[in-house]
């Protein structure tokens, strides 16, 4: 089996955890905003925020920190590497599927729009 394990605690577009679905991989991540955009319920393994926020200055951004329940992300590796083959299987297939409906494309605009910033 193999998972996608996002730790981070913020996630500009979130395009790493799709990324990892469009190779049928099942995600285990935090509820970022960005995230939730797109992946819906193709996942069991989305763990709640506490709903502390912090901001970190960087250049002439403010990055948002989301913590998350660290508690809740223990048991879902856990939950994840204890499923069996058909569980592991329909989820990564709904991944997979989830992961087809964004055009590879998106990256040019991506692209596009942080040249023209």
């Amino acid at each position: 089996f193999s998972y996608y394990l996002n730790l981070s605690d913020n996630e500009g577009f979130g395009l790493t955890p799709l990324e990892a679905m469009g190779h049928g991989l099942v995600v285990i991540t935090a509820k970022i905003p960005s995230i939730m955009e797109y992946i819906n319920d193709a996942t069991p393994f989305l763990v709640e925020l506490t709903g502390n926020i912090t901001y970190e200055q960087f250049s002439f951004e403010l990055i948002e920190h989301f913590e998350y329940d660290y508690k809740q992300m223990s048991e879902y590796i856990i939950k994840a590497l204890t499923m069996n083959n058909n569980e592991y299987e329909n989820w990564s297939k709904k991944a997979f599927e989830t992961a087809k409906k964004y055009n590879p494309q998106i990256y040019k605009k991506f692209l596009e729009f942080t040249i023209n910033q």
